[in-house]
């Protein structure tokens, strides 16, 4: 049985010593409660595109970006990005199909007024490019190399680093997040610094390898101030101001062990997709035997513009599906939902979620639609 993630009074950079809000609340959550919460289902709304691997619509690895006016950027790095209209009845492009761009594997975007765009991509150097709305680089500035286990993205027009480190000292592996002043910022403001037990320090001095499994913490803003968040190994998600005053908890016994059958179609996958690095029999069985016995509680977080939460829970290997909880603005569990583990929510607006989701059985093509939460019949 592995060990649940710590909360210690540096999670957050300026919880020590900082009062909470007053009477935060904290609930409590089993396997039978949430079997009893209402059943939820998706009422299909407004198609914005379909994904063929020909378009610029996102066939795998979708990203998008909420913008504070409400404009939403989505795209897959290496494509173009697409700009949802008013209504988000349809998109328009960051430059046409076809048509020549300065821009070539978009990480991040962000908006610059309504038809300039801050990029950050990476086409072997990192950039940060001022993008018009025909795709031509108005400025471009190179940035140094971000290093090991660190990535960068825009969230609304906050830039954010998430980095693993630590994996060379004696107290173990963290995951810190900060919000950037700007792209050469190496500091910022940590709103998050928890463990990561698994993160070592291998014979030759670099980090461990991950294992086949294990949990990492998940997180995502609400508005300018504060966070959501869990450490992804047990059903625990609070939110907090990023200063680290507490305003609710959910804190929960639920856990779904991990069987020899869900790690063999792990280890397959993982030798699918990493069959270029060279790893030997003896890479995998390590990568194995460090991997949790249990699988992480919570695998993802989204914020809708209300300030609900949808709560994505364990997703077995030997399961085609996962249970989405929806948490109100009040960390109050008002319901449940069965999705397609191949279904994304990249993001919710109300009680109106963004999909990315299969359209049939029979092929790989992909679609992004809205929908809408509501009770089931």
């Amino acid at each position: 049985m592995r060990k649940a993630l710590v909360l210690a009074c540096l999670l957050f950079a300026a919880a020590c010593g900082e009062p909470g809000i007053e009477s935060p609340t904290t609930h409590a959550l089993t396997e039978e409660s949430i079997a009893a919460l209402p059943e939820l289902a998706l009422e299909p709304g407004t198609l914005v595109c379909t994904a063929d691997g020909f378009s610029a619509c996102p066939l795998g690895h979708p990203v998008s970006n909420r913008l504070p006016d409400g404009r939403i950027l989505l795209w897959q790095p290496g494509n173009v990005v697409m700009q949802l209209t008013s209504g988000d009845s349809g998109f328009v492009l960051i430059a046409g199909e076809g048509s020549r761009r300065g821009y070539r594997s978009a990480i991040t975007v962000t908006g610059i007024g309504r038809n300039r765009y801050r990029m950050i991509d990476f086409t072997g150097v990192w950039r940060e490019l001022v993008v018009s709305r025909d795709g031509s680089i108005e400025s471009v500035d190179t940035l140094p190399g971000l290093g090991s286990y660190v990535s960068m993205g825009f969230i609304g027009d906050k830039l954010i680093r998430q980095q693993y480190t630590g994996w060379d000292s004696d107290s173990g592996g963290r995951m810190r997040v900060a919000i950037l002043r700007d792209s050469r910022d190496t500091v910022g403001t940590v709103f998050l610094d928890a463990p990561l037990p698994w993160l070592g320090r291998n014979p030759y001095g670099g980090p461990l390898s991950q294992p086949l499994l294990a949990a990492r913490p998940v997180w995502s803003l609400v508005g300018n101030d504060e966070v959501v968040w869990s450490p992804g190994d047990r059903l625990m998600i609070e939110r907090r101001t990023v200063g680290g005053q507490l305003r609710w908890r959910i804190d929960g016994n639920v856990a779904t062990r991990v069987t020899e059958a869900d790690l063999d179609l792990i280890e397959a996958q993982a030798r699918e997709d990493m069959w270029g690095l060279q790893l030997t029999d003896e890479d995998f069985a390590s990568m194995r035997a460090r991997s949790d016995t249990l699988f992480p509680a919570v695998t993802d977080l989204t914020v809708s513009t209300d300030g609900s939460v949808m709560a994505a829970l364990a997703k077995p290997a030997t399961t085609d599906s996962f249970t989405l909880l929806r948490i109100d603005s009040d960390g109050r569990a008002v319901g449940r939902l069965r999705l397609d583990k191949k279904t994304n929510v990249l993001l919710a607006v109300g009680d109106s979620v963004l999909l990315h989701q299969p359209i049939d059985d029979r092929t790989e093509a992909r679609e992004v639609r809205w929908a809408k939460l509501r009770l089931a019949n």
